[in-house]
Parts: structure tokens; sequence; C-alpha cells
């Protein structure tokens, strides 16, 4: 058996006969994600025997990976979720002039503070735009790059487990990290917005995003006019939960009176960036 601890530090120790035992939910829980990841499937005894804890330990750590959406309970184990998201590049290069524009009336928004970004396509275009002195937080791989290439940010970069579609991290490692910060603002991407709710189209995307708006004052939402309307597999929150939306032009009037029932709706000017 591999031994994990060179791998994750502080989360397991080696007792004398060897084995490697897990001391942390969060390492177990990593460990056991990265496998139905991999694998698309893992059964509870066996993953038990191999990390040297009892089976119902878990079956619990199954469970709570289950609650946060990011593996499927089944019988004797866990299997992947299944999505099919389009990869971060492929989502970048759609309506790039209105996410732009949306972008920009975001930044506009934002006085110097702490910062979230996720790790959506739109939200990654505010970086250039933030105000200086600002410290960045983000899980998005592509904002981490572009943030330490300006030396008038500071960033808390958030770990865990590489999502390779999202170019970010997920998993029970982010989300520890993610709980002990406090956010002025966060900049959340979503992947439509229909029946008063945000929607996201991958589901072990979904628990990060949820707690980088629980650690901020005021969240913002991006979302150009074809998220409007747009279905998507995952609900986020409802729309309420944004304190501003941003959106453009390109919203019906009869969508954008239904949305400033809910919250404060932002209209971007495509124009201005054509």
């Amino acid at each position: 058996m591999v031994n994990m601890c060179s791998q994750i530090d502080n989360f397991c120790t080696t007792p004398l006969d060897g084995a490697v035992r897990y001391t942390e939910a969060s390492a177990r829980r990593e460990t056991l994600l990265r496998r139905v990841i991999d694998e698309g499937y893992i059964a509870s005894a066996a993953l038990a025997a191999e990390l040297g804890v009892s089976e119902m330990t878990i079956r619990r750590d199954i469970a709570k990976l289950d609650d946060d959406g990011l593996v499927h309970r089944v019988l004797g184990g866990a299997r992947a979720v299944e999505h099919a998201v389009p990869g971060f590049h492929e989502r970048s290069r759609q309506h790039s002039p209105a996410k732009l524009a949306v972008a920009r009336s975001a930044a506009a928004l934002l006085s110097p503070g702490t910062i979230g970004i996720d790790a959506g396509t739109t939200a990654a275009l505010i970086v250039p735009l933030l105000p200086t002195g600002s410290c960045v937080v983000t899980h998005s791989a592509p904002v981490i790059a572009d943030v330490e290439a300006r030396d008038d940010l500071e960033l808390i970069a958030v770990g865990g487990l590489y999502h390779r579609s999202s170019r970010s991290f997920i998993g029970p490692g982010a989300l520890s990290t993610i709980t002990d910060l406090a956010l002025d603002d966060v900049v959340i991407s979503v992947a439509g917005i229909d029946d008063g709710h945000l929607l996201v189209a991958d589901a072990l995307e979904a628990p990060v995003k949820r707690l980088l708006m629980a650690s901020a004052r005021r969240v913002i939402v991006v979302a150009d006019s074809t998220k409007i309307g747009h279905r998507a597999a995952i609900r986020l929150a409802p729309v309420e939960r944004a304190h501003d939306l941003v959106t453009d032009h390109g919203v019906s009037s009869s969508a954008v009176r239904e949305l400033r029932a809910l919250t404060r709706v932002h209209l971007a000017p495509i124009a201005a960036v054509a």
C-alpha cells in the first residue's frame, strides 16, 4: 500500500505496524473523493481496510460527501456524480463580449478589501479590474495565476482536489480553508438563473460556491443575458441570496422586472466593450 503521508501532511500517522492511519476526516474524505473521481466507484469495506479505519467511519464520510453533492451514496460504497460540463476554455470563449461587459460592471461595484472570486469564466475576467490593495481569495487556478502577476494584490489560494473541467480546487480541503475566512465581497458565476434560483451545472463545484457565498458580507452574481431563463442541473441558492446581480442589456424587460423583485440588478452595456 502506498504511504499517503507524504502527499497529505499532518492528516495521517504511521503506527509501528507500518499501516497508514487517517486521523482527520478531511483527509479521508479528500482521498475518498479522489478515488471516486479516478475510478468511478469505491467500496466502503475496501477503503476502510486500506485506510485503517472502521467501515462505519467510511460510511459516515460517504454520507457527508453525498450531502455535499460530491458523490452518490450507493449500497456498499459510493459512485461518481455523473455530469457533462463544458471545459473552462470552451466556456470562456462563449459570449465573450457580454462576459467582458458584465465583468467591467461587476468590478465597478468593488472597493479595496478581501474579495472572493470563484471559478467561473466571467468571474475570472474581473481580476485585471480589481482595485489596488485588495486581497483575493480564490480556488480557481487561472485566477491564482492572474492575481500572482499583479504585485498590487494579495492572494489567499484555496487548495484541495484539482478539478480539471473548471480548473479549480474542490473537495473537503477547499471547504475547510474557506470555512475560516471572512470576505467583504464574493463574485460568483452561475450557469443559469430560472424559477427564482441560481443554477450551476457541476455538483462538484456547488459546495465551494455556497461556502464562499456564506463567508461574504456581499454576494455579487455575474451572469450574461444568455444565462437568464437558462436551466442547469443544480440549485445553488435562491436569487435573493445575491445582493447584486450583474447581467447585460440582452435580458428582456419582463425578466428584469422579475429579477428586480428579488435582488438589485445591474445591466452592463455590451457596446462599450465591442
